[in-house]
């Protein structure tokens, strides 16, 4: 089975990224995670990875004035681990699995909801990555740029990447602040 290679982006702090480095990324258990419990990264996006981590620092008092850090992976992951809920194929899968399920889904809570499938059609099916975009608003950023932007049919996206299997992660280096500490793993599965 061929495998495919993601590069992903982690928000944290200066003071986390050794640990991380020496011992690797810890899973935080939430029902509500937008994929399910796992390690999160922006795919291909080192910028939102910082925003994410300087709104943390400035939102939570735990976090507040820790200097800001990002941590790049490199994942490789065989094609029939990687759910991929940008593409239809994928959606109608979960969709289909959902109605198996046979739930009472609580709509005021669509976070959980989507946490809760993901998560069992992941541990059913032996998915290891879990990739979807979201659009949010940007509060940031001025309102004529929102407004061009709604006009225009632009919208602020990220694609966020959940790895449920971490052996999937097959290197990881601090990108920011730049020093250079990298850790290349040999790859404990064979790529087909």
């Amino acid at each position: 089975m061929c495998s495919q290679e993601l590069i992903g982006y982690h928000g944290t702090f200066v003071d986390c990224v050794k640990n991380i480095l020496d011992n690797g990324f810890i899973f935080h258990q939430r029902k509500d995670h937008w994929l399910g419990q796992g390690i999160y990264f922006y795919k291909d996006d080192l910028n939102q990875a910082k925003v994410w981590a300087t709104v943390k620092s400035r939102n939570n008092l735990h976090y507040r004035d820790k200097e800001v850090a990002v941590i790049k992976v490199i994942l490789k992951v065989k094609k029939d681990k990687l759910l991929n809920l940008n593409l239809r194929e994928d959606v109608k899968k979960i969709l289909n699995f959902a109605l198996q399920l046979n739930c009472d889904f609580d709509p005021d809570n669509v976070d959980a909801n989507r946490a809760f499938v993901i998560d069992s059609i992941c541990e059913e099916e032996d998915f290891e990555v879990v990739i979807m975009s979201f659009t949010h608003e940007n509060q940031t950023i001025r309102d004529i740029q929102q407004q061009l932007g709604a006009a225009l049919g632009f919208h602020f996206t990220e694609q966020q990447i959940c790895v449920k299997n971490d052996i999937c992660i097959v290197s990881k280096e601090c990108v920011y602040p730049r020093n250079d500490v990298k850790i290349d793993y040999k790859q404990r599965k064979k790529w087909g």
